[in-house]
């Protein structure tokens, strides 16, 4: 991790609220930052305060199971493999967000997950959200995808 991006990450840390979320059995620590995408940092789930308030709770929780396949630490070994094998930073990426998604499909289930990809999708065409391409495949591809498991 690059020196500016550790400063980014503790500056964003120090600004925000810490709270638990538990469904089932899983507790989910998040971190509650405006401004900030949905994302895994380290081991911790990092949300805005309006993805909380206007993302249905089951949408949240196939999310936060796909982000805790981030956080798992053979996820970074696969990587590696992955830059290795393909000679391509991208693909390494993608791939990684296809085993989440699986990941998340697998455990909570897909129906939830592919409706908050429909939402974040809605909500990058009206450009209200970001959305990497360099390290998240199309949307209507991991749509596809899980639709398949």
């Amino acid at each position: 991790m690059k020196k500016k991006e550790k400063i980014y990450n503790l500056w964003n840390l120090a600004r925000c609220i810490k709270t638990e979320i538990s469904y089932d059995k899983h507790k989910f620590s998040i971190y509650i930052i405006q401004d900030s995408p949905v994302r895994c940092m380290g081991n911790k789930i990092v949300v805005t305060p309006e993805f909380l308030m206007n993302v249905p709770h089951k949408q949240q929780i196939a999310m936060f199971y796909h982000e805790r396949y981030h956080s798992k630490f053979f996820t970074k070994i696969r990587k590696i493999l992955n830059i290795l094998r393909f000679f391509s930073f991208q693909k390494a990426n993608w791939q990684e967000e296809f085993y989440a998604d699986k990941y998340s499909a697998k455990i909570f289930g897909k129906v939830d997950l592919i409706s908050f990809l429909k939402r974040t999708r809605s909500l990058y065409k009206e450009g209200k959200v970001k959305y990497d391409e360099r390290t998240h495949p199309p949307i209507e591809e991991r749509i596809k995808r899980l639709k398949e498991l």
